[in-house]
């Protein structure tokens, strides 16, 4: 009886032919990714922040739906899940999801929390960050 071909498996992430040994679903390579994107969020180019969808969600001074919008933004390869951001941003997936639904939050501190860690630009916030600087307004 001749030997079965072995089947042929392929990654889940990036649809690469999976060596013989890796039991795995996905390669090395999307393996340390999707490792990596727990650790913190993805360093983006500053033109992200300046889509339509961005500029929008800034409009609204409503930092649920900006996170949403980030989430979802097309320069992800797929949209990023409510549970990744979540370890970001020392959430659960609920209390995630109750800000991106909810009545804005209004907490200063979270939002400048939210803002740092997912590197949103000042100029585009409707509060100021520490270490901003004031603009000194001229008096007669």
């Amino acid at each position: 009886m001749a030997p079965t071909a072995r089947q042929v498996r392929y990654c889940t992430g990036c649809a690469t032919r999976l060596a013989r040994d890796n039991t795995d679903k996905q390669c090395a390579a999307c393996t340390r990714k999707g490792r990596d994107q727990l650790a913190g969020p993805p360093a983006v180019p500053p033109e992200f922040w300046y889509t339509d969808q961005m500029r929008d969600a800034f409009s609204t001074w409503h930092m649920g739906r900006v996170i949403f919008a980030y989430r979802m933004h097309p320069h992800h390869s797929k949209p990023l899940t409510q549970e990744t951001v979540c370890n970001w941003l020392a959430l659960t997936q609920t209390q995630l999801s109750r800000i991106e639904n909810g009545k804005p939050p209004d907490e200063l501190s979270k939002l400048i929390q939210y803002a740092q860690i997912l590197g949103m630009p000042a100029g585009l916030l409707w509060f100021k960050l520490p270490g901003e600087r004031k603009e000194l307004s001229a008096q007669p």
